[in-house]
């Protein structure tokens, strides 16, 4: 064999081992993936049957407290008082508290049906 043809077959083999290892990765189990779509989907079917929300108001009451909880870092699955007073503040529609806990009470009942929530933190 010459030594152009054993080069060739270490470099065709270590390829092959790196294909391995990727498709190995591939089929490993990714971590819970959060889509406001997702979530929208699940949640508005489930409002109480009077609630007036329509699904872009779901989307926008989660949107504006996924950039709340990304402004001071709380991980509060289902949101809090502060969440609900920083939507009230930011957004230019009128919705009634009540609807704002009731869209992230379903949030966290989404979460947890995701496998996004763990168990809580200790503070320290």
């Amino acid at each position: 064999m010459t030594l152009a043809a054993l080069l060739a077959l270490i470099l065709i083999l270590l390829a092959a081992a790196m294909l391995w290892q990727e498709s190995r990765r591939g089929r490993q189990r990714a971590g819970p993936v959060y889509v406001v779509e997702d979530a929208v989907a699940s949640i508005h079917p489930q409002l109480i049957g009077a609630s007036r929300l329509t699904p872009d108001d779901v989307r926008i009451i989660l949107e504006w407290e996924i950039a709340h909880l990304q402004r001071t870092e709380e991980g509060i699955a289902g949101g809090d008082g502060t969440s609900i007073a920083s939507i009230l503040e930011h957004t230019d529609r009128h919705y009634a508290w009540d609807e704002i806990e009731e869209v992230l009470n379903l949030e966290a009942d989404y979460l947890i049906a995701i496998g996004a929530v763990g168990k809580p933190v200790k503070s320290e």
